[in-house]
């Protein structure tokens, strides 16, 4: 996460998306820790939408949001918040807006 966040902020966003991209082709990311793939798939999603990459960032998006929710409500609460935010926003951008407002309803 360290070298994907300092490859962005040095303009080298093309490599680091690329780089994470292949990352995540790799089997059994974060084995079964929720956290951990919920991360890396946030992370992903997070910076394809940066770079206007929003059908590419779906499912990244939509995946992170889903682990979230598998959480205990209390605890998952900040993640679900952080994960439907950008999630939702994507969904907005690429024209699903009737998953939108599924989701929305949920």
């Amino acid at each position: 996460m360290r070298l994907f966040a300092g490859r962005v902020r040095n303009n080298e966003v093309e490599t680091a998306i690329t780089e994470e991209l292949a990352f995540m082709g790799k089997e059994n990311i974060g084995g079964n820790d929720i956290y951990i793939q919920m991360e890396q798939t946030f992370i992903t999603g997070y910076a394809l939408c940066s770079e206007g990459k929003y059908e590419e960032a779906d499912p990244y998006l939509e995946t992170a949001y889903k682990l979230a929710c598998q959480l205990p409500y209390e605890e998952g609460f900040k993640f679900r918040i952080c994960t439907v935010w950008n999630f939702l926003s994507t969904l907005n951008f690429i024209d699903k807006g009737d998953l939108y407002i599924e989701y929305v309803e949920k």
